[in-house]
């Protein structure tokens, strides 16, 4: 709920300031009708729900690198970011001393990619990983 100091007002004051705040969230909405719309051009990439992790401690002897390639396996051609395989890997039960763990999942995802053993694609300013289901035709997936 949203609180507005209205202090001492008048009838006529706290009509106008209801006046005045319809006005607000009419703006708001047109702009969020013209956000939807540029979005609709976008090209669909499925983005996993972090719901989909595994049991704990299913990464728990894992290194970081096998437990990002065990994660996204599990659901192929499906975009996850950075944020969601870190958290699934910690609920996973992977074992780090890492500071910044999330940073060190973005570097190893960034590694796997140069190695061409997965994919990433952009969604509305985010970064996907993906696991591609099929290997392309220049082989990528060399070290797995």
């Amino acid at each position: 709920m949203v609180y507005i100091h209205v202090g001492i007002m008048t009838r006529n004051e706290l009509i106008a300031k209801k006046q005045e705040l319809k006005a607000q969230a009419e703006v708001l909405e047109r702009k969020i009708m013209a956000i939807d719309e540029v979005l609709s051009l976008f090209p669909d990439i499925q983005i996993a729900e972090p719901a989909a992790i595994s049991a704990p401690g299913s990464y728990a002897d894992m290194t970081v690198a096998d437990g990002v390639r065990a994660y996204l396996r599990q659901r192929p051609d499906v975009g996850q970011s950075v944020k969601d395989i870190t958290v699934a890997l910690q609920k996973g039960g992977i074992k780090t001393v890492a500071r910044d763990f999330k940073n060190v999942v973005s570097l190893t995802l960034l590694r796997l990619e140069k190695q061409r053993e997965i994919v990433s694609s952009k969604k509305a300013g985010r970064r996907l990983f993906i696991w591609p289901s099929e290997p392309a035709e220049d082989g990528y997936r060399n070290g797995s």
